[in-house]
């Protein structure tokens, strides 16, 4: 999932959206869709996560690529959730 994150952070949207289809659904990276723009996508995955209990869930609120996500109502729903 590396490569499909790479590519939408450097703003190859469509060689991005190929690299996470080839993975045939395998969790994407939130921070891919968030380059991509997609916030919606970015929070889907970011609550399949949290129902996994993910351990990394902790660090949304102040790692730096969320930061686009702040404001959104889900993003701070599931915020709220975490209790940050």
């Amino acid at each position: 999932m590396g490569l499909a994150h790479a590519y939408a952070w450097a703003g190859r949207r469509e060689a991005a959206l190929r690299e996470a289809a080839r993975c045939g659904g395998q969790p994407v990276y939130p921070g891919t869709y968030i380059y991509l723009g997609e916030y919606d996508r970015a929070i889907d995955e970011l609550e399949r996560r949290f129902a996994a209990h993910s351990a990394r869930m902790p660090f949304i609120k102040v790692d730096p690529e969320f930061d686009a996500l702040h404001g959104q109502p889900r993003f701070e729903q599931l915020l709220r959730k975490l209790g940050l």
